[in-house]
């Protein structure tokens, strides 16, 4: 996928970010797509982890996000608007950074689950001792 888009969009004669920019889309698109095939299947299984869940959700909110930015972006070139520009670059960054939020509950709240237990055999060890 990624090679049949690259030489699609490839051409060696403009500025590199002109082929660039809807090469980087297409992937991530194709990239948010798998995104939804996996998070689908996760949400039907029986048995949810919800930090893969998460992660998931996470990562097809970027990649949407930035497959979002990439179009306003190339709309910007042939348009030549700086504002449709930045506003695809601050979709791209809100994205990246609900992505590191959501990544960063996801392995916290996993943290707490591994550390509950250890923490309760040290406080029904110390009270079998008195």
């Amino acid at each position: 996928m990624a090679g049949g888009t690259f030489l699609a969009h490839y051409d060696p004669t403009v500025v590199r970010g002109v082929w660039l920019t809807p090469w980087f889309r297409d992937l991530n698109f194709t990239c948010a797509l798998m995104d939804i095939v996996l998070w689908s299947s996760l949400v039907v299984t029986r048995g949810r982890d919800r930090q893969v869940l998460l992660l998931s959700g996470g990562l097809g909110v970027q990649f949407a996000g930035a497959a979002l930015g990439e179009s306003l972006r190339q709309m910007s070139m042939q348009s030549r608007s700086h504002a449709l520009a930045m506003i695809g670059g601050v979709i791209m960054v809100a994205t990246s950074l609900f992505r590191t939020y959501t990544w960063w509950q996801a392995l916290r709240q996993r943290q707490r689950e591994e550390t509950a237990p250890a923490e309760l055999e040290a406080v029904c060890e110390r009270e079998s001792s008195l």
